[in-house]
């Protein structure tokens, strides 16, 4: 369904386009549309290494990113499951982890490879009682259609969380 809708905003967006330059007799409009987009994309990679842009990159409106999330409980105390998270992240060739430990934020880009741009990662650890914790996983890929990726991060993640808590 989300790919649908990209898709047709990707449809939208062209039209507007070439409505735009067939009906205006300056022709530097193609040019302003093409550096417009670029600094969008430009601003999307300059800005997403840091964690205070979480919001607008897992936003709902934010049409030029795929985002995929993934909750799940753990009867593990929130500090724990937080040193657990970072310590898996760290021993998984993830770098720049980023950590906000009184919100329960965890952030890592993952790098560009064939499939991607690359993608962030997000993990926000939420405190349900003493001994139970909930562990919110997305995943944003900046492009409108991740080929996989981001169910491939969940995956790769929960399979290395599970074996890092077997004892």
């Amino acid at each position: 369904m989300r790919t649908v809708k990209h898709f047709i905003v990707i449809l939208i967006m062209i039209g507007i386009s070439i409505v735009i330059t067939q009906t205006m007799d300056d022709s530097n409009v193609g040019v302003f549309l093409l550096i417009g987009i670029t600094g969008i994309i430009f601003f999307n990679l300059t800005i997403r290494s840091k964690l205070s842009m979480k919001d607008y990159f897992t936003s709902k409106y934010n049409i030029l990113t795929s985002k995929y999330e993934l909750k799940s409980s753990y009867d593990i105390p929130h500090d724990l499951l937080f040193d657990k998270v970072v310590e898996v992240l760290e021993g998984h060739g993830y770098r720049k982890v980023k950590v906000d430990k009184e919100q329960g934020l965890i952030f890592t880009p993952a790098s560009i490879s064939f499939k991607s741009w690359g993608e962030n990662l997000y993990f926000t650890l939420t405190k349900i009682d003493a001994n139970t914790t909930e562990l919110l996983f997305e995943s944003v890929a900046f492009q409108l259609y991740s080929w996989g990726k981001n169910e491939d991060n969940a995956n790769g993640f929960y399979s290395k969380l599970e074996e890092s808590l077997i004892i």
